[in-house]
């Protein structure tokens, strides 16, 4: 009995093995277009009201920048989400087609094409600094999931860091 046990165990696991959620990846496993949404959190430095306002007064960031005198400034914190298309052509080349930011914030450059590296169940894609609006290289690492018949993933977890801000954006992708 024991014998017939280990050879289901066996045979399941032969067989799992064999399946597309097991198979070998490459860039071949990034294929197609996915929509995307990543998001942060972003810590904001300014004030509501100037001196003497009342009321349902709007948000003015200071970035950086010194409170003026008698102005009660103060750090709130503010949700980003960005959200897109991005374009694998399943040899390592990935694009995106659009992409638009809540905070109103640049993103990577449209319609050029990036090369995406795969190993693994990961990809990784670095946006050059010129193409990123920024003094910084952002890279994207792209974590492979539900496979389908061909072999590529049609959800995908996404880690966007290097992004200048001190701050990592994290999302998903779905084939369309």
């Amino acid at each position: 009995m024991k014998k017939i046990a280990l050879l289901v165990i066996v045979a399941a696991t032969v067989r799992a093995m064999a399946s597309p959620s097991f198979a070998a990846t490459s860039v071949a496993s990034l294929n197609g277009t996915y929509n995307f949404q990543v998001f942060n959190v972003k810590s904001q430095y300014g004030y509501y009201c100037a001196p003497g306002q009342t009321g349902n007064c709007p948000w003015h960031n200071l970035g950086n920048g010194a409170c003026p005198k008698n102005y009660n400034c103060q750090n709130i914190f503010v949700q980003d989400v960005s959200v897109g298309t991005l374009y694998f052509n399943g040899k390592g080349g990935g694009e995106f087609l659009s992409f638009a930011d809540s905070q109103g914030g640049s993103g990577p450059k449209l319609n050029t094409v990036y090369t995406y590296k795969v190993s693994g169940f990961t990809a990784t894609m670095v946006i050059p600094a010129a193409d990123a609006g920024g003094g910084s290289s952002p890279t994207v690492t792209i974590s492979l999931g539900d496979f389908n018949s061909a072999g590529v993933a049609q959800a995908v977890v996404l880690l966007v860091t290097n992004t200048g801000s001190n701050s990592a954006l994290g999302g998903v992708a779905v084939l369309q």
